[in-house]
């Protein structure tokens, strides 16, 4: 039973992270400047053309800007979808809160998973997170 309620409480917390950041996710405006600016690289055809768009800031983080195409690519480029890929790897920080948190709390020699769930909760609820993603 007690391994029903973590999950449970481990869905809430996820649930709620995920909720505050859909909310006004389609923000009026469009798209703010580096969102503008990381669009024009990942929407180019192959790494020479996102190379050849701005190769300082490809060369930087070349696997996001890959990641990036791959996605515009598979479920389109709306000023939304857009802004859902920076939501969905915030969700998977969510996740990884909670292990983080719970390898913690082994490490303090706390056989529980009170830590892991606080520090999933403590990142759910960060205005940061919740504003950027």
């Amino acid at each position: 039973m007690n391994k029903l309620k973590n999950y449970i409480l481990f869905g809430i917390i996820l649930a709620a992270g995920i909720l505050f950041r859909l909310i006004n996710l389609d923000k009026p405006g469009g798209l703010w400047y580096d969102e503008a600016t990381i669009y024009s690289i990942a929407s180019q055809h192959g790494l020479s053309g996102m190379y050849n768009a701005d190769g300082h800031r490809f060369l930087l983080f070349p696997l996001y800007y890959i990641i990036y195409n791959i996605w515009i690519n598979i479920f389109g480029n709306s000023d939304l979808i857009i802004r859902l890929m920076s939501v969905f790897f915030d969700t998977l920080g969510i996740i990884t809160a909670y292990f983080a948190g719970s390898q913690l709390g082994k490490i303090l020699n706390k056989n529980n998973s009170k830590t892991g769930f606080i520090y999933m909760l403590l990142y759910a609820i960060n205005s940061s997170f919740i504003y950027y993603a």
